[in-house]
């Protein structure tokens, strides 16, 4: 049975993966025959102004595994943010898009009939991902429910700390292979156990009079710079020009340029320089607001040195027994995998995707026997690399297909073939477990429609009908994930271009991939 062209089994396949495969199939115009789709995607590839570029492309038939085009498809690329991919049907597969993780505010000091505390308040971080105005609105509203248990507790006094806990994850600040010049940018946050508002704050530069520097707000980490600021206000026609330097695990923001006297105000998005300490500041913060007073700085425990170089750590406290007894005096819950995934991936949120990533390495090392506090290094991101390893060894995959040695693709350490790529996708459109399949699907960006493909993918017969993942560094530009053809045929597809580099402005690695991607959208044929 044919329903405007279309199989039976088409229009199914299409409405599984989320697309509508009759829209398509009605507005396109593109080739018929495979020979043909072969050769117009053999021209964008053999494109005479990127002679030096390398491409990896496979594309296969979901319904039969038909291999509709390969490239390089069993060659190593780097595929920069399609790393995420891997990372996120990881986390899925081995914790379940039901998946859950809370983050207790913690003491063990009594408190006495005044309302003193004698002792710490210990704030535990365990990965959570949004803990965050995204999800509250505010840094208030997200820091309230600490605040509001630390007064149901009757506290009006801490005469020691505020802790932050870092310890969950043993591992360093940032990701194997993250370059030092991505670190102080909102995309390269460190990485902590304990994370607030993305390990970001938000600059706010206004022009002050001409001749003066520049006004500049820090929200909502006010103290956590130390801003240097050599800027300048100029006349109405002088170019915008300002910059922001910040050496890694260095306070000092300097700032540079010029900004034009009627210029609106410019936001930059910068990584904070100790996020851990950052976040226990702001909680004190909010606790001084409601009058409870803190007697001593805040301090930060378990860091990737080991927990161990802290004499009477609360996390080491705990593993070796019951030396103390803790008190949980508020306590919030993430939001479900699944959405944490999909918040991940529609964003391409590197963060995210490296705390992901260390949480199903900490999960695998509580079970598999693996040493809990191991005195120095990366422990848990080698926990993350072994489930990896016998998670895809479920797809047949193997070491000649990947290495990973990071979950967000920030790295040129991270590779992959472009086969292996497509072999993920198919597994993950068939998931056994329907949650974690509708969970990947939902968490996709779409062309034309959200997260970093809105802008892309804008026209018919791509727009709503391509969900896929976006990876670019300098010279790499990828994409991997699913399109519906105008024939009604669902295809998983892999495209990575490593080596992208021209002298013509007028070429673009991103044009090109997209243009791969709208030949098969509007293929008209069938496998």
């Amino acid at each position: 049975v044919r329903i405007l062209g279309l199989s039976v089994w088409s229009c199914m396949a299409g409405i599984f993966l989320g697309f509508d495969p009759i829209a398509p199939a009605l507005e396109a115009a593109g080739s018929n025959h495979l020979d043909q789709l072969r050769q117009e995607l053999s021209v964008v590839l053999n494109n005479p102004l990127t002679p030096g570029a390398t491409w990896g492309v496979s594309i296969l038939g979901l319904a039969n595994g038909t291999n509709v085009f390969s490239s390089n498809s069993d060659h190593l690329f780097t595929p920069a943010s399609c790393t995420k991919l891997f990372t996120a049907a990881l986390a899925l597969d081995s914790l379940g898009a039901e998946f859950q993780i809370t983050t207790p505010l913690q003491t063990s000091g009594e408190v006495t009939a005044n309302g003193s505390l004698a002792g710490d308040l210990v704030w535990v971080g365990r990965g959570a991902t949004d803990l965050s105005e995204r999800r509250s609105g505010s840094l208030t509203a997200t820091l309230a429910p600490f605040v509001n248990g630390v007064i149901r507790a009757g506290i009006k006094q801490i005469t020691g700390s505020i802790v932050a806990d870092e310890s969950y994850f043993k591992t360093h600040p940032f990701g194997p292979g993250w370059n030092w010049d991505d670190l102080s940018e909102g995309y390269g946050a460190a990485v902590t156990a304990l994370t607030l508002n993305d390990n970001v704050a938000r600059v706010l530069a206004s022009p002050g009079q001409v001749g003066s520097p520049v006004t500049l707000q820090i929200d909502p980490f006010p103290s956590a710079f130390t801003v240097v600021n050599r800027s300048r206000t100029v006349g109405p026609d002088t170019k915008f020009s300002l910059r922001f330097e910040r050496l890694p695990n260095h306070r000092d923001l300097w700032v540079f340029g010029e900004m034009p006297v009627d210029s609106a105000m410019h936001e930059e998005r910068l990584a904070l320089p100790e996020p851990a300490l950052a976040a226990a500041e702001a909680l004190q913060e909010a606790l001084e607001k409601r009058g409870i007073r803190v007697d001593q700085p805040c301090r930060v425990v378990g860091e990737w040195k080991g927990a161990e170089a802290f004499p009477g750590v609360p996390r080491a406290q705990a593993i070796n027994g019951a030396v103390q007894r803790w008190r949980i005096l508020a306590a919030v819950t993430s939001a479900p995998l699944g959405e944490l995934v999909r918040d991940c991936l529609k964003t391409s949120q590197n963060l995210h995707a490296q705390l992901l990533w260390l949480q199903v390495g900490a999960e695998f090392q509580a079970h598999s026997g693996l040493h809990p506090s191991p005195p120095m290094g990366a422990v848990t991101d080698a926990g993350a690399q072994q489930a990896l390893v016998q998670f895809l060894r479920k797809l047949s995959l193997n070491g000649n297909d990947f290495a990973f040695e990071e979950g967000s693709g920030l790295s040129r350490k991270d590779l992959v073939t472009p086969a292996a790529t497509v072999r993920l996708l198919r597994f993950m459109n068939t998931h056994p477990r329907a949650a974690v399949r509708e969970a990947w699907m939902a968490a996709l960006p779409i062309g034309g429609i959200d997260g970093t493909l809105k802008s892309r993918f804008t026209q018919v017969p791509t727009r709503g009908n391509v969900r896929a993942k976006s990876g670019s560094l300098r010279y790499v530009h990828a994409l991997a994930g699913y399109v519906t053809t105008a024939g009604g045929d669902a295809l998983a597809f892999a495209l990575y271009a490593n080596g992208f580099a021209t002298a013509d402005p007028q070429v673009s690695g991103r044009d090109q991939v997209d243009r791969l991607v709208e030949i098969l959208a509007a293929y008209s044929g069938h496998l």
